[in-house]
């Protein structure tokens, strides 16, 4: 991460902060003030350090197709487990679920779906159903596109 000083066209100074995503794209951001400059850059280091940076595009994705493309790099799923999950899915995750996107997806959200699926379905099926939400949630955290699993 750097801090550069420049004029721009008009002679006045400008701070240029260059950093790097998470996922290594170059990135650029320009201040007028020096001290905005150094702010913004320890927020960065923050962010950063503390695994908490959000992909912003990834949040704004509906859950359905997060999960279409979980399910994709799925390649060691056995027969029965992959028809598992997308029963799972299709029935019982993505009708409640499916059209909200990650990053509205609330722990109360998540509390509430899974009661109502323990009192309209069974224990066991709500906690299938919990644990493959859970594990798609999980890899979304890793992926940056949330800041903590509502599933915790």
């Amino acid at each position: 991460m750097s801090i550069d000083a420049r004029r721009n066209q008009k002679g006045e100074r400008r701070y240029d902060v260059r950093f790097r995503d998470l996922q290594g794209r170059q990135r650029k951001r320009t201040f007028q003030a020096k001290r905005q400059a150094e702010d913004f850059a320890a927020a960065q280091r923050i962010r950063q350090a503390r695994s908490q940076w959000i992909e912003a595009s990834g949040a704004k994705v509906p859950l359905s197709q997060y999960a279409a493309a979980w399910m994709e790099t799925r390649t060691a799923l056995g027969v029965r487990t992959r028809e598992t999950y997308e029963g799972l899915l299709r029935l019982h995750i993505l009708p409640c679920l499916g059209d909200t996107p990650l990053e509205q997806i609330t722990t109360p959200t998540i509390r509430i779906w899974h009661s109502e699926l323990i009192r309209d379905k069974s224990q066991n099926l709500a906690a299938k159903a919990y644990r493959l939400l859970s594990a798609m949630l999980r890899t979304a955290l890793e992926d940056g596109f949330i800041l903590k699993s509502p599933c915790s």
